[in-house]
């Protein structure tokens, strides 16, 4: 075996040597390539269909004929269903004029392609191969060799709307090949309703052809107004028509209040009864269907606002609620005068009705009046109570203030009881929470109109006309007595409270005031002082006043002012004024002479004394005499010692001559 390859090697390279003698290639050459391999031609070329050793594969055919290698590769066409080895097909060296092919067209099996010619494609074949010298090139698809008359609307897989017997004859079915099913009352429309025909030419030759095509894409599917005119005109854009409707019959609707998907509005009690047209008002428009122009009346969707029941209902309160929702008040549930509010309840942070407000009819606050509105296109009239804006903050808002701004700053509750009778007042003077006047001793007996006056006032409530007695409360001073009563010692006591003399626990007349007390800064009563009767001292007189509207008169002594310095203030100077002008007043008094222990008279005074007295002290002879003897009563003498003074008997006074004051009395020199 190596040898006879070694041998035929040998031959090949000879010839290639020897420049490919003729007759030495036709020996070797077992005849004429054909025409498709002519240009394999001379026996250089034998390597590359005969491999050496191996004879002709089909390796070597596939290496060269890369489109038919492929279609085997991809199991198309005939060679792929095919077993056989290449050269047993297709045989060589017999001539340029041999049909390398080997086909025989009257009995060419052409199922063996893999596609079966059927019906009117049973034709010649140089109908689809035009005589080409491979049919390698020719596609099964039909636009290959038919007109694409959709123009690339749909796929090209003809088949599954025609058939090989008549091209009209469309065997077309939606529910499987097609994005849009067709059922209902769709199933009896005819195609050209929804695909409109066009036409198409096609130039053949000489000739022009012309094509009517129903239009297939692109179509708009996605809704039902992409081929129905939109009847609602856009009121239901966001939502899809099968929510509503079904194409068995466009009249009978699936369309379901209460399911949140088709409606943002449920509805619930008394609205479950109402007629669509109530809410949704039906109007004429006119659309075009089938090319004809129809008119219809149709209910009126959107916008229809429903977030509050004013939005269809006219609002009878006529918006004293504007920030409040219905069913706050009345229920669906229940006729809509059966409402449901109450002002115990504890989601209302409005007024609590208390105590005797509990049993009041509403009319007594909410004021009724009757109303006329049009509502669904129907008259109506209601009577109506006025709510809003109506002020509870204070007892005022709603009664008349009787008491006409008196306590402005103060609230009824601080007086008065809702679970009692309003006259039947709680204040009290002594309450720890009242910061003004408190009622102690003969004042807690006091009736109140002592101090607060009545007066009669009449006024408006309620539509009623009343009128009451109301006492007088602000505006009363009561710092002092005098505020209120009768200032009896007329201002003598001007930045004194009456307390210092007078207590609330005893009678007025009855003082707590005493000269010897601590308290006191003025004139201290000892001695005889002690025994004496006020009169003596306070001047009495009667007086007449007017107080709490009834006449009065009374006695009351004189206080102020009144001088305590001195006795001669208040007693008789029997000496003349002799001792007023001394300029030691400490030594000149009348208690140097006279004490309020004793008896007026008895004199306590000394001239050897050496406390009170030092500028003259009697002589021994002299301390027996008696005062006469120097102080002579009512006579004048004259001094023998010096004749520029003068004096007179009992006048210890010192005179003054030319502006200046004399030092000593006379008689009392240094001399005896």
């Amino acid at each position: 075996m190596y040898m006879k390859k070694r041998l035929i090697l040998l031959i090949i390279s000879f010839s290639l040597f020897i420049g490919g003698d003729k007759s030495f290639a036709e020996w070797i050459s077992p005849g004429e390539l054909s025409t498709a391999h002519k240009e394999l031609a001379g026996i250089a070329n034998c390597l590359k269909c005969h491999p050496l050793t191996e004879g002709i594969t089909d390796t070597q055919c596939r290496a060269c004929h890369e489109k038919l290698n492929k279609r085997i590769e991809e199991s198309r066409g005939l060679h792929a269903r095919v077993n056989a080895a290449c050269i047993e097909c297709h045989k060589e060296h017999k001539g340029e004029d041999y049909n390398i092919t080997g086909l025989d067209r009257e009995k060419f099996d052409h199922d063996m392609t893999g596609y079966r010619l059927q019906d009117r494609h049973i034709i010649s074949c140089n109908k689809c191969h035009k005589e080409e010298e491979t049919y390698l090139d020719i596609s099964p698809e039909c636009t290959n060799c038919h007109t694409k008359v959709h123009k690339e609307m749909l796929p090209e897989d003809c088949i599954k709307c025609h058939n090989f017997k008549t091209w009209k004859d469309l065997e077309f079915d939606h529910l499987k090949n097609a994005e849009f099913r067709l059922t209902g009352r769709h199933t009896e429309v005819k195609c050209e309703l929804c695909h409109p025909e066009y036409s198409i030419e096609e130039k053949i030759g000489g000739t022009v052809k012309v094509y009517k095509v129903m239009k297939f894409k692109p179509l708009k599917h996605g809704a039902c107004n992409d081929c129905h005119i939109d009847v609602h005109k856009g009121e239901l854009k966001d939502k899809p028509c099968r929510n509503c409707h079904k194409t068995g019959g466009w009249e009978k609707t699936l369309f379901e209040h209460n399911d949140p998907l088709l409606s943002g509005f449920k509805l619930s009690g008394r609205h479950k009864k109402v007629s669509c047209g109530l809410c949704h008002s039906k109007e004429k428009r006119i659309f075009m269907e089938n090319g004809k122009k129809k008119e219809k009346l149709f209910m009126k969707m959107k916008p229809l606002k429903h977030d509050s029941c004013t939005e269809c209902h006219y609002d009878v309160h006529r918006g004293q609620f504007e920030e409040k929702k219905c069913d706050a008040c009345h229920s669906l549930k229940k006729e809509w005068k059966d409402y449901t509010f109450r002002h115990e309840s504890e989601k209302y942070r409005g007024f609590k009705l208390e105590g005797k407000h509990k049993g009041l009819d509403c009319k007594n606050c909410h004021e009724r009046s009757e109303i006329r509105y049009t509502e669904f296109n129907r008259e109506k009239k209601k009577i109506i109570s006025s709510f809003e804006p109506l002020k509870s903050d204070g007892c005022r808002d709603c009664h008349y203030d009787i008491h006409r701004g008196q306590f402005k700053e103060e609230k009824c509750d601080a007086c008065h009881s809702l679970n009692n009778k309003w006259k039947d007042y709680t204040f009290r003077h002594d309450s720890d929470k009242y910061m003004g006047f408190q009622l102690e001793g003969v004042h807690e007996g006091l009736n109140c109109e002592k101090c607060h006056v009545r007066g009669e006032v009449e006024y408006t409530e309620f539509n009623m006309k009343k009128k009451t007695a109301v006492l007088n409360f602000v505006r009363l001073k009561s710092e002092k007595c005098i505020d209120c009563h009768y200032d009896v010692h007329k201002g003598q006591f001007g930045i004194q409270r009456c307390e210092a003399c007078h207590s609330l626990d005893n009678e007025w007349k009855k003082f707590s005031f005493r000269h010897e007390s601590e308290e006191y800064r003025g004139f201290k009563l000892e001695g005889r002082h002690k025994e004496i009767d006020c009169d003596k001292c306070h001047e009495r007189s009667e007086i007449k006043y007017m107080e709490f509207k009834n006449e009065k008169k009374v006695f009351t002594s004189k206080f102020e002012p009144l001088k305590p310095k001195g006795c001669a203030d208040c007693h008789l100077d029997e000496h003349k004024v002799r001792f007023i002008g001394i300029r030691d007043v400490r030594d000149i008094t009348c208690g140097v002479c006279h004490s309020v222990e004793k008896d007026w008279k008895v004199i306590l005074y000394k001239h050897k004394s050496e406390v009170k007295y030092k500028k003259y002290n009697l002589h021994y002879k002299a301390k027996k005499g008696e005062c006469e003897k120097c102080h002579t009563c009512g006579a004048e003498v004259f001094c023998t010692s010096c004749c520029v003074r003068r004096c007179m008997p009992c006048n210890f006074k010192q005179k003054i001559l030319k502006d200046k004051s004399i030092d000593l009395l006379p008689f009392m020199n240094d001399e005896p």
